[in-house]
């Protein structure tokens, strides 16, 4: 599974931004997502990958969340769903 399934399949958005004067970087995460470790961590973490081109910033940012516990809308008790991260995301072509 890609990571555009991966968003298909749970509804949610991949926001890139490109930072100008910053030597071409661009950031990729999920909108509305945080994250935390799976062996029962309490902290919530914002995660982005970096990188010279979107799908760079985007293959970084699956490395840092691959394994990890995604939670979607965190602070909204009745919306609010919790899902793991597969480490078999493929990474997309450069």
């Amino acid at each position: 599974m890609n990571i555009q399934d991966y968003c298909d399949t749970l509804n949610i958005e991949i926001r890139l931004i490109y930072y100008p004067n910053q030597k071409s970087r661009w950031s990729a995460s999920f909108y509305n997502c945080e994250f935390k470790d799976k062996a029962g961590s309490a902290c919530l973490e914002s995660t982005h990958g970096n990188g010279a081109t979107p799908q760079s910033a985007i293959n970084d940012f699956l490395k840092r969340i691959r394994g990890k516990l995604l939670v979607y809308r965190a602070m909204d008790k009745d919306k609010r769903m919790e899902f793991v991260v597969p480490d078999s995301l493929m990474f997309m072509q450069e």
